[in-house]
């Protein structure tokens, strides 16, 4: 897989292997962050990109009944000699029909719903025997155009734009594009791009997003991304799943880890987001949709059993280091069990340390992980001892190779990276890894591959702690 980013933050253009470990290296503000919210935000944008495009027509859909459906009330007060209208039943009575509506594929499907809403409507004023009037006869038939047009030649390109922008608006606060420099044409139109291209059997695929000042332009999409990317930016995170045995659906628990370690923002439904009213007639409950990629989410009894030897593994590797394992206990929630005491512990009150350990226990056992995944790990050496930096990374080579994952990571110790380099060796999947080094070059963000060449990214990387020690002293 390869990651292409041109003019989005800092970075003016780069690309980026991710076959295995890629490493993001490098001090503070070079746009090694960047290359992960990219990433993550490609990944966020076409996982749900189809659902989003048919949530959206719903939407239109009770727009345009409303407005018609608000004529058709004024005629039934007026035919019916009341003084006041019935609104209330007759939003209601909307909310029936805007679904149908909207999957409807023939001007007949839609004369036969708007009808059948008429009669329906007439009902409401105890005035059913007035369908043949000749007022009602005519807002039927403007409202049968009026709705083919809109429903029958449904714009899913302006959807799909609409639902990425908002993803990519979330990921990177409101600034995808790369700004003006101070030296350059602030009227400029900067035209950004991100694409994610695969290969299989020698056949090559690219999803596209082009950007021009933080506007989504195009969309091209040729492959389906069915799995989400996760994206680990804080130990902290795992202080959200105390209590997430609760949840008695193992797709419940999974969905709502991916919620909370998405960092930006991002909600699992963009249409939920956009459009709450969907709530009231399309299946939404308790804030998540229907379980509708439940099939998909379903593990065979091979891949069930594999997991579980592969969670075991690496659990033990974990315990030895911890001194101890999280616990998930059923209907209570989850725990720290320390070796050295009875009893268990909260998990915020755990070391941002074994947070940081927990937190991978923790989505390996609700099966977030599988394999083939995309994981990204935002600096996560930062609350870890040099010790526990080795022992993370050979977890970090071990997740690699028993799942085959597509794994970026940032970070700015070369104590970390070189704790990846030989566990990679160690292992076995050294060829599997890619290192590159970013930096600034007149304020542009560069990242350049380091394959060929890590002695020069470790010198650079080890610079500032050798000039601080030798300014100490040591």
């Amino acid at each position: 897989m390869k990651l292409h980013i041109e003019n989005i933050a800092r970075i003016k253009k780069t690309d980026i292997n991710i076959d295995g470990i890629t490493i993001i290296a490098g001090s503070n503000n070079t746009g090694k962050s960047t290359v992960g919210k990219a990433l993550f935000a490609m990944f966020e944008a076409f996982y749900s990109l189809e659902e989003f495009v048919n949530d959206w027509k719903p939407r239109d859909a009770e727009d345009i009944l409303k407005k018609w459906g608000d004529n058709l009330d004024f005629i039934c007060k007026n035919l019916a000699n009341v003084k006041r209208r019935k609104t209330t039943s007759s939003h209601n009575l909307q909310t029936i029909y805007i679904r149908n509506l909207a999957e409807s594929k023939k001007t007949e499907e839609i004369r036969m719903i708007l009808e059948n809403y008429c009669i329906k409507h007439l009902e409401l004023y105890d005035i059913q025997e007035q369908f043949e009037n000749e007022k009602v006869q005519n807002w039927l038939n403007e409202a049968v155009l009026n709705i083919s047009d809109v429903m029958l030649d449904y714009n899913s390109e302006y959807a799909e734009k609409v639902g990425i922008k908002n993803v990519f608006l979330n990921v990177f606060g409101e600034q995808i594009s790369k700004r003006h420099k101070k030296n350059g044409d602030k009227q400029s139109i900067i035209k950004s791009k991100v694409s994610i291209e695969v290969q299989s059997l020698d056949i090559k695929s690219v999803n596209e997003v082009f950007i021009e000042n933080d506007d989504v332009k195009l969309v091209n999409q040729n492959f389906k991304v069915d799995t989400k990317a996760i994206y680990i930016k804080t130990p902290e995170t795992l202080d959200n799943f105390a209590f997430i045995e609760q949840y008695q659906s193992p797709l419940r628990q999974k969905q709502f880890i991916e919620e909370k370690l998405s960092p930006y923002g991002v909600k699992m439904d963009y249409a939920m987001e956009l459009f709450p009213r969907f709530g009231r007639y399309y299946g939404y409950y308790g804030g998540y949709k229907k379980d509708i990629k439940s099939i998909d989410s379903m593990e065979s009894n091979a891949e069930m059993q594999k997991m579980d030897a592969i969670i075991k593994d690496i659990n033990e590797e974990m315990v030895n280091l911890m001194g101890g394992s999280l616990e998930f206990k059923t209907n209570e929630g989850t725990f720290f069990n320390d070796n050295d005491y009875i009893e268990t512990f909260k998990l915020n009150n755990l070391s941002t340390g074994l947070k940081a350990i927990s937190l991978l226990q923790c989505i390996l056992h609700y099966r977030v992980l599988k394999e083939k995944s995309v994981l990204i790990l935002d600096e996560p050496e930062i609350n870890l001892h040099p010790e526990w930096q080795a022992a993370y990374a050979r977890y970090i080579v071990l997740l690699q190779k028993k799942l085959n994952l597509h794994i970026v990571i940032t970070t700015h110790s070369p104590f970390f990276l070189k704790a990846i380099e030989k566990a990679s060796e160690e292992y076995d999947i050294f060829e599997k890894c890619h290192y590159y080094y970013a930096h600034n070059d007149e304020g542009d963000a560069v990242i350049e591959c380091v394959d060929e060449n890590m002695e020069e990214i470790y010198s650079k990387m080890m610079m500032p702690l050798l000039s601080m020690m030798n300014d100490m002293g040591l």
